[in-house]
């Protein structure tokens, strides 16, 4: 950890600079005293850096701080990633102006512009989803994305290389592609409850799982704002044991090694999609209608016993954002129907209306 040289700052700087391993955070409490560890570019890192020595240089006496108490993380946000008129105002200076363009111009063109939808035209993940005919996929990766580039976490179901399910942690934009896809079966979510706990003191964490899980860790982690949660339309999860017993049948079967196995294989279409097994040395497609594993599960006949009494299910939701498939659409809205799908977005707190 590096540390600046301490410097004699004005009562009402909020602002602490830090580098640690070659990455630029700056600290700051908002409104309700809880401190945030942001991370920003090295030049937006330069522009507060300058700002502090002019301070200690009583660089102009006609400067203008910022209050403390007008302080929150929508104004950081505002003041130092997009506002360049209050930046003017703050720093009156074209060379700060100018750092700043360059790191706004070096986001990508998606991410730019959805993040300015979301936080400063107070669009919703739907409002921007139907702008754009995009579907909950690729919103949930704008989401992810926007989390892991600001020194989030995300925290999801992914297989490892043994085909278990388990929650795991994802810092790194590239990890991401684990987390996608349907995973029809419980995950385990060993001790990740207690991790999140301790992550959530200085960034941001987004958590996805089924509404039970969603309910959980709201139960374990009571009204923290650095806390997203996202669950999913939930048909039910059969138990991990069953799809290990149906793993080893289809790896004896085929003589090969599982590797990957895909329940939502949407090659043949979103409406009759199949089930692909990925093996070391070949695939292999099959009807969701003939797969015995599918069978069971769609049919509710191996479904873990609690799902069958759901307390979670259509109107208890304790989650930010719930996303699923828009099944039925054809009936409703027939002219919103995608052969490639179409997913629907329920946005169910204010604070993610906002």
């Amino acid at each position: 950890m590096v540390t600046l040289p301490k410097r004699r700052k004005e009562s009402d700087n909020p602002y602490t600079l830090l580098i640690e391993d070659d990455k630029f955070y700056i600290l700051f409490k908002d409104s309700r005293n809880i401190l945030h560890k942001q991370s920003v570019s090295k030049e937006v890192f330069e522009i507060f850096n300058e700002s502090e020595l002019r301070e200690n240089n009583s660089f102009s006496s006609n400067y203008r701080h910022i209050s403390c108490d007008d302080i929150t993380e929508e104004l950081f946000y505002k003041k130092v990633m997009y506002d360049q008129v209050s930046l003017e105002e703050e720093f009156d200076t074209k060379e700060l102006l100018n750092n700043l363009k360059i790191y706004i111009n070096d986001l990508p063109d998606i991410q730019k512009r959805r993040v300015i939808k979301y936080y400063f035209d107070n669009k919703t993940y739907e409002e921007i989803a139907k702008e754009e005919q995009v579907n909950k996929s690729s919103v949930k990766r704008a989401i992810d994305n926007a989390i892991a580039e600001n020194n989030g976490i995300i925290v999801g179901a992914a297989f490892d290389k043994d085909n278990y399910l388990k929650h795991i942690v994802v810092e790194k934009k590239k990890d991401l592609e684990a987390l996608r896809k349907s995973k029809y079966l419980q995950s385990d979510l060993d001790n990740i409850f207690k991790y999140i706990k301790e992550q959530i003191k200085t960034r941001k964490v987004l958590f996805v799982g089924t509404p039970c899980q969603v309910a959980g860790i709201k139960a374990f982690i009571k009204n923290n704002d650095n806390l997203i949660t996202i669950d999913l339309f939930c048909h039910g999860v059969p138990s991990p044991k069953l799809f290990d017993k149906y793993v080893k049948e289809l790896e004896k079967k085929n003589n090969d090694k599982l590797v990957n196995y895909d329940f939502r294989d949407n090659s043949t279409g979103w409406d009759t999609y199949s089930n692909k097994a990925t093996f070391k040395n070949k695939e292999v497609i099959t009807d969701r209608k003939k797969n015995e594993y599918m069978k069971l599960f769609l049919s509710d006949i191996a479904l873990r016993e609690s799902c069958y009494n759901c307390n979670f299910k259509l109107g208890n939701k304790y989650s930010d954002i719930t996303l699923g498939d828009f099944w039925g659409i054809k009936n409703h809205y027939p002219e919103m129907y995608n052969k490639e799908g179409v997913s629907a977005i329920i946005i169910n707190t204010e604070n993610e209306q906002n």
